[in-house]
């Protein structure tokens, strides 16, 4: 049978987390899933033991695949790994013995301990982040399995040591992300080395003008003054308006504005 979740019913009191583990573990029946909504973790052990479990829709704003969530779902054929995730826990595609191929996105930095092991069919898995880190064991009973890696990266290596095939097939490794990019959730960020800095709040520039960002990520809405290389900037629908002349409102002070820059020094009405 298949099976539509939304995400709004699993919600416990904290928005951004999921309760009910082993939800769905042990579930005989189930061949399908589709969650829908804004789910952001597949909980550990969810749909661990769910044999007949064929098929997984997980939406793009899953960051999160929970230790052993899906250990033991031995005709599980067709998984999307979403470019959002950051984490697949350990085991949590342990003996999931019919599955053939996996994508693993740029933004994944440690594939846990047995996270693919007992995958006796698998025979390709991309790996797109040319950094990322290996635990024990996360492929094991291997002979099938090919692994498509960047060259000159953290893949190839673990490939040769550990007698795994491989190839380079992704080419040489891409230049790491700095400043601004546009994300697949549609929104814009602010990267350093490759990964969003939630730190950063301040401008960066990207096409020609500056834009405001907030917590790593680029604030449209924003209409405010910020401080950059020691000089303020008036900032009006997330861009710097160079042509701004005119008081500002700022944490209730009120401050003059020439060439979208606040100017000090000036004195008279």
């Amino acid at each position: 049978s298949s099976f539509e979740i939304k995400s709004s019913v699993l919600k416990n009191k904290d928005a951004y987390q999921y309760s009910n583990n082993n939800i769905f573990r042990n579930c005989m029946n189930l061949k399908e899933i589709k969650i829908t909504g804004n789910m952001t973790t597949i909980p550990a052990y969810m749909f661990s033991g769910a044999d007949y479990l064929e098929s997984v829709n997980i939406p793009s704003s899953v960051t999160n695949i929970g230790t052993h969530a899906f250990n033991g779902c031995v005709q599980l054929k067709n998984v999307n790994i979403p470019n959002n995730v950051n984490a697949i826990g350990s085991y949590a595609f342990y003996n999931c013995k019919s599955l053939t191929d996996m994508e693993i996105p740029s933004n994944v930095k440690t594939l846990y301990e047995g996270c693919l092991a007992y995958c006796t069919l698998l025979e390709s898995v991309t790996i797109k982040n040319p950094d990322i880190e290996f635990e024990d064991d996360v492929f094991t009973n291997d002979s099938l399995l090919t692994l498509h890696c960047y060259k000159d990266s953290t893949a190839v290596t673990y490939a040769k040591e550990n007698g795994i095939n491989f190839d380079t097939s992704l080419g040489e490794r891409p230049a790491k992300l700095n400043g601004l990019s546009k994300a697949s959730d549609g929104n814009w960020y602010f990267y350093k080395d490759n990964e969003v800095d939630g730190s950063y709040t301040g401008l960066a520039q990207y096409g020609g003008s500056w834009w405001y960002v907030k917590d790593g990520k680029l604030d449209f809405s924003a209409t405010t003054l910020c401080k950059y290389n020691g000089t303020w900037w008036y900032v009006s629908g997330g861009r710097v308006n160079f042509k701004a002349t005119g008081l500002c409102k700022y944490n209730g002070t009120w401050f003059y504005v020439n060439s979208g820059k606040v100017n000090f020094k000036a004195t008279g009405l």
